[in-house]
């Protein structure tokens, strides 16, 4: 039952990531260095040269208990828009399908014919957790991200130490994080509740350039609370950026709409 210990892993990941943040309009403790902005400015242009990935061989690898998942798969991103992760069993037959795009997620669980959709809104609200689309796109590609959108990182601060950038924001419920190195390459994203009772932890590695960009062939998550933890690798092996990418998906007819209120329930 591998494949409901993914479609588990990313409900979890939905449910759980953030949980207790309000990153709407943080009060801010510390007092923001000019040198963040120019910091986050050169990681922005270096956001900006990815517009589309088409990740065709992605392993991804999913701990859970004493069981080590590892599946094929693909990634395919339209930047700021859409993105979806397909998880493959043998002879690569898709059996979860991941879809994110800026309103709304879409989880497709194949062999059980079964699927979750909604808002991201909707989801905010019945859970009581403030997620969105840019925060998950950051953690999963690599890209720095300001919660609050307006800001443009003006409540960051920056430092420097041990040959590494940081680019940190405080606030009244959460701490976030960013680790850079002197080549500008995102190595660790970091964001936890004041209370350290939630935590989320993206790690970079293995940065090769590709089509003129450099981009980490291997991601690490890590997500942690009081009551449990969650954590996923995944690697890839053949990708391709700024080409055109194919993301439409059909939910056939025959398949069980899930709720939040079910996914919740995996969880008590």
């Amino acid at each position: 039952m591998w494949n409901k210990k993914l479609f588990i892993f990313f409900c979890g990941m939905l449910l759980l990531a953030f949980s207790g943040c309000k990153v709407t309009k943080p009060a801010i403790v510390a007092v923001p260095l000019s040198e963040s902005e120019t910091l986050a400015q050169k990681m922005q242009v270096k956001n900006a040269a990815i517009k589309t990935i088409d990740a065709s061989r992605v392993i991804f690898t999913i701990p859970n208990n004493d069981v080590t998942i590892k599946t094929n798969g693909s990634m395919k991103v339209v930047v700021d828009s859409c993105m979806v992760l397909s998880f493959q069993a043998l002879f690569g037959i898709e059996v979860v399908r991941v879809k994110l795009t800026t309103d709304s997620v879409l989880i497709i669980d194949r062999l059980n014919q079964r699927y979750f959709s909604d808002s991201f809104a909707v989801i905010s609200s019945l859970a009581n957790i403030p997620i969105d689309y840019f925060s998950l796109q950051g953690l999963i590609l690599n890209r720095v991200f300001d919660p609050v959108k307006e800001n443009n990182f003006k409540n960051f601060v920056s430092s420097e130490s041990d040959q590494m950038h940081s680019l940190q924001l405080v606030s009244s419920t959460f701490n976030m994080q960013f680790l850079i190195d002197q080549n500008y390459a995102l190595k660790r994203t970091f964001v936890s509740s004041n209370d350290n009772s939630v935590s989320l932890m993206a790690e970079y590695s293995n940065f090769n350039g590709v089509n003129g960009v450099d981009f980490p062939f291997a991601t690490n998550l890590f997500l942690s609370t009081s009551s449990r933890q969650l954590s996923a690798d995944y690697t890839v092996e053949k990708v391709d950026f700024n080409t055109q990418v194919e993301v439409k998906t059909i939910i056939p007819s025959k398949y069980k709409r899930i709720y939040l209120s079910d996914i919740k329930g995996i969880f008590k």
